[in-house]
């Protein structure tokens, strides 16, 4: 795997086991309760990030078929993802984008978030392991909000996407 994608994909992992640790021995009674009408359970939030990083690999995918004819990132697709990781890290609460707002997230078993999230990343690994030094630049990602970005901006999101959601884990704790 080329060594910066390696290196964002431990990362996002670390992210993940982390998250995955701290939720391990949560009774599933607690881990399938909602807290309010209309708010999500813990269940519910990990499914929606399990989601979003099934639909955002599957969008990849997809492109990098025409990968060759993709464009480089450059300085503008930085800035975007720099504006994007600040407002992940900002307590906002932000709308669902259209493609994944269509339902509330299912509720998982933790066995079941664990097979889930554990197949759709053997598959992120896979897929990243066609990245080169001359394609890890293209603009195959594309964010709801920034638009365009390279596969290093998607797997840097899936990291922070996860950080942004930690804090209402961790209330639901």
């Amino acid at each position: 795997m080329n060594k910066k994608l390696d290196k964002v994909f431990r990362k996002a992992e670390s992210e993940r086991e982390k998250v995955l640790h701290l939720i391990r021995d949560i009774p599933a009674d607690k881990l399938l309760v909602n807290p309010r009408k209309g708010k999500w359970s813990i269940s519910q939030i990990l499914s929606h990030i399990i989601e979003v990083e099934r639909i955002s690999l599957a969008y990849m995918k997809k492109k990098s078929l025409g990968i060759a004819a993709a464009r480089d990132s450059g300085i503008w697709e930085d800035f975007k993802f720099l504006v994007l990781l600040i407002s992940q890290r900002l307590p906002l609460k932000y709308k669902r984008p259209r493609i994944i707002s269509g339902h509330d997230p299912a509720s998982l078993t933790f066995p079941q978030i664990i097979q889930a999230w554990n197949a759709v990343r053997a598959d992120l690994k896979d897929f990243l392991l066609t990245f080169d030094d001359r394609t890890i630049k293209r603009t195959i990602y594309k964010h709801a909000f920034s638009g365009r970005l390279n596969v290093v901006h998607a797997v840097k999101f899936f990291a922070e996407h996860l950080k942004h959601h930690l804090p209402q884990i961790k209330r639901l704790l």
